[in-house]
């Protein structure tokens, strides 16, 4: 941990007295709890504050666990690789048209496949398709 650069002084001293440090965080909806599981969840952000820890990777493990969902990011551009590694081995998508069916899979409802569907980005990055393709793709599927 380094002060002033991935927490303050506060996060510090609150992480010694409670046993925990903040390491990073997730933005997603916040009705998870009343899924009934096998949904698609989008993740609206999530950063972690430590790199190569694999923090983000273990929210994400604890969120899937916990809720019986599948989180799918609105926009990989920034970690293209680690989520085209991620979708081939945990989901074993390895192209669009899998991907397609693995989105129409893990949405439980018409509305929740529309919503990811329209809201995914940076795909085109580990697709060999432009993204302009995929969206349209995903919105005629749809």
């Amino acid at each position: 941990m380094r002060k002033n650069v991935n927490c303050k002084e506060y996060d510090i001293r609150k992480g010694r007295e409670t046993g925990y440090f903040f390491m990073g965080f997730a933005v997603l909806r916040d009705d998870l709890h009343l899924l009934e599981g096998g949904e698609g969840v989008i993740i609206d952000w999530i950063q972690a504050f430590y790199k190569d820890t694999g923090t983000a990777r273990t929210i994400i493990d604890l969120l899937e666990h916990r809720y019986k969902v599948a989180l799918i990011p609105t926009n990989i551009s920034l970690r293209a690789k680690y989520w085209g590694n991620y979708l081939t081995k945990r989901e074993k998508v390895s192209n669009l048209d899998d991907f397609v069916k693995y989105l129409w899979n893990c949405s439980e409802d018409i509305i929740n496949y529309y919503n990811i569907a329209y809201d995914v980005s940076g795909y085109d990055k580990i697709y060999e398709e432009d993204a302009e393709t995929i969206y349209l793709r995903l919105l005629y599927d749809y």
